[in-house]
């Protein structure tokens, strides 16, 4: 009796788990594709939209590269040569698939995903952090044609 009593139990919370991870998973995942919507109504420049949906790391490494190109590359291209947002210089036919939680770990994701621009598929990873009771992205990571970890490029960019 007290054996299926805690074998209950411990199903029982094994399976309330499940179900939470499974919620967080989704939520993860629903806001990637939200964030994205954002980006395809194209209503928002990368300015906004980095601060609305970006951790405090990624923004403050963006305005150390921003500072960075004022002072070093006055009235030249800088570091920025095209939108991370939509991986290119203009936009058509922008959207989103595939989209699949690689990892989570505490306050911390990897969502993978293909972004499509003109008609091209790039395949993409996002790092994402939770702050302030929400998940923020905090490296854009391309896989495509032209391997690029943004983060890490823009910390290097500003080291020289």
């Amino acid at each position: 009796m007290l054996m299926n009593k805690i074998t209950s139990i411990f199903l029982a919370v094994a399976l309330f788990a499940l179900a939470s991870c499974q919620d967080k998973e989704e939520a993860i995942l629903k806001r990637v594709d939200a964030i994205y919507s954002d980006v395809a109504a194209g209503q928002m420049d990368s300015y906004e939209l980095s601060n609305r949906y970006c951790s405090s790391d990624w923004n403050k490494t963006v305005a150390l590269v921003d500072e960075y190109d004022r002072k070093h590359n006055e009235g030249m291209l800088g570091f920025f040569e095209y939108d991370y947002w939509v991986q290119g210089q203009d936009v058509s036919e922008f959207h989103i698939s595939d989209l699949a939680l690689e990892s989570l770990e505490g306050d911390t994701a990897t969502v993978s995903f293909k972004l499509y621009n003109f008609g091209s598929a790039t395949p993409m990873r996002l790092k994402l952090v939770k702050e302030k009771g929400s998940w923020q992205i905090d490296d854009f990571i391309s896989l495509g044609e032209y391997p690029t970890d943004l983060k890490a490029a823009m910390q290097e960019y500003i080291k020289e």
